[in-house]
């Protein structure tokens, strides 16, 4: 089982999450933008921003 680029079904890589996760700022760039500009869904970029989704996470790094 392979998570974030590993996966070859991903879309997105690491420094994509990583720019979303910049760009993003409630209110003023929405996460429906986002979407759009990465084509990607609105829900996968809530994921992304909330830290719920992309690669596997461990007990030592809970980074993006």
């Amino acid at each position: 089982n392979q998570w974030g680029e590993e996966n070859g079904s991903a879309k997105i890589t690491k420094k994509i999450v990583e720019a979303i996760c910049i760009e993003y700022i409630p209110w003023v760039v929405t996460q429906k933008q986002l979407a759009q500009k990465y084509g990607i869904s609105q829900q996968h970029v809530s994921k992304l921003v909330n830290k719920q989704r992309w690669e596997k996470q461990n007990a030592t790094d809970a980074s993006y």
